[in-house]
């Protein structure tokens, strides 16, 4: 099917209006907030501090240190797994060539081990002619390393080491929580900030959600999700067939930087099978909205349409 057609029959789905369940309301009861900056889930409330299993050791880290971002895979959901990105700051630029970062990944006693080589740049410095210029390109240094839940509980690992090859350690983090439904790890403080990484309010702490299939995100950027717009989209987005995460991740809770979207999971599939992109965007109708409106006259509320988009989660989301 094109992909022109297939997004001809999800307008189609979507103006129609289609129920694809008929589900009552919910209850007050069971709203929960998908954003909450004072929550704090069971398992990270618990958690006493690092195990004697996890130290870092007084390696040499390298000047442009890599540094690891935890990343979601385009079309992850439904799978168990994670993805670390090893990169180094900024970029560089000129008559180069690099040759790309290299990993390789090992099991040693309880330790999933990553091995860095680093990436390699030849400056290309011969003279040059105006017939012969050089091309310029632009190159950062990174890899990707995508690991599943059922790797590390197959040794029952405890801890993943990062190392640079030839150097030592760069970091280790110690895999507090595992199961069906997310991996907690937590890194000493003072490994991150000898890498010029965040430490302070538990941002050592990193929790990885392994979303269910077809799990999507409604969100409109200019809409306020505040706990009554919240509520709102929830029942909006039920009427279509889309449950929240929280109904399946009891626990689960959006970072600060996607307060202002809501996740929910198209059991059916309806709509999540016509976004074939992870920056695919569709709108799923509109929503009214009590908003206040200032005026001559002072504050007043009105109502006020607003447009719903759907997307399938982004690297960062």
């Amino acid at each position: 099917m094109s992909k022109y057609l297939k997004k001809t029959l999800l307008t189609a789905l979507l103006v129609s209006g289609i129920s694809l369940h008929a589900l009552p309301s919910f209850a007050d009861k069971d709203f929960i907030a998908q954003h909450d900056p004072h929550y704090i889930p069971d398992f990270v409330d618990n958690y006493d501090g690092l195990s004697g299993t996890v130290r870092t050791t007084s390696g040499i880290v390298p000047a442009v240190a890599y540094r690891p971002v935890f990343i979601r895979e385009e079309n992850s959901s439904g799978k168990k797994e994670f993805t670390i990105r090893l990169e180094a700051p900024g970029s560089i630029a000129g008559c180069l060539n690099v040759r790309p970062t290299r990993l390789k990944t090992d099991k040693r006693g309880r330790a999933y081990v990553i091995e860095i080589d680093p990436a390699e740049v030849k400056i290309d410095d011969s003279p040059r002619y105006n017939q012969h210029p050089c091309k310029m390109s632009t190159n950062a240094a990174y890899a990707d390393v995508t690991i599943t839940s059922n790797e590390l509980q197959e040794f029952n690992a405890n801890k993943i080491d990062i190392n640079i090859r030839e150097m030592g350690t760069l970091l280790s983090y110690e895999i507090a929580a595992l199961d069906d439904e997310k991996v907690f790890l937590v890194a000493p403080p003072n490994a991150l900030a000898r890498l010029g990484m965040e430490y302070t309010d538990n941002n050592n702490k990193i929790v990885h959600w392994f979303y269910p299939k077809n799990t999507v995100i409604l969100f409109n950027n200019s809409i306020d999700m505040n706990e009554g717009n919240q509520k709102k989209v929830i029942e909006f987005a039920r009427a279509r067939g889309l449950l929240p995460l929280t109904d399946f991740l009891p626990q689960f809770r959006t970072s600060e930087a996607n307060k202002d979207k809501l996740y929910f999971v198209d059991v059916d599939g309806a709509y999540a099978h016509q976004l074939d992109e992870a920056d695919e965007i569709t709108k799923l109708g509109n929503i009214e909205l009590t908003e206040l409106n200032n005026n001559a006259e002072g504050l007043s509320k009105v109502e006020v349409k607003r447009p719903i988009f759907i997307k399938t989660p982004g690297i960062t989301e």
